[in-house]
């Protein structure tokens, strides 16, 4: 691999690690029960796109199971309690 092909490979990794992290300072700043529904529907998510991924072998399934992992893993560490 080329210096390009490296260079192409760490923007990537800082872009989306860039995007977690804004994304988490959203959830942080949502009201409690937003983030519940959030919660509720990435997991939904999650499994459906994971039993769908299981059933078809499809990769786009994958990606929107593994996208909703993400999402699920960003919501679940905050409190959902008023």
């Amino acid at each position: 691999m080329d210096a390009k092909g490296i260079m192409s490979i760490v923007l990537l990794i800082v872009a989306v690690f860039a995007a977690v992290f804004g994304t988490g300072i959203l959830v942080k700043k949502a009201p409690p029960k937003v983030v519940q529904y959030i919660n509720w529907v990435v997991s939904a998510a999650a499994f459906v796109s994971g039993l769908a991924s299981y059933a078809t072998g499809e990769a786009v399934y994958m990606y929107i199971f593994l996208a909703s992992l993400v999402a699920y893993f960003l919501t679940i560490s905050y409190k959902t309690e008023s």
